[in-house]
């Protein structure tokens, strides 16, 4: 048994921090937008990328 901080009593203990932040649709909800953090970067490597072999290609610097 466990007592909270109003006194309660209950036979299931606590989640705190991360654990019971992670469970169920909030924790879904967070992998995904990480997932979708992850691809919008690398997407954008992937245009920087091919930016730069375009601008060599046409004999500029590829920093321009």
């Amino acid at each position: 048994m466990y007592n909270n901080d109003f006194g309660i009593t209950t036979t299931a203990p606590q989640t705190s921090g991360l654990e019971s932040f992670f469970n169920g649709a909030t924790g879904a909800l967070a992998v995904l937008v990480v997932l979708l953090v992850l691809i919008a970067l690398a997407v954008v490597v992937l245009v920087i990328v091919a930016n730069c072999k375009m601008f060599a290609k046409a004999g500029e610097k590829w920093w321009k």
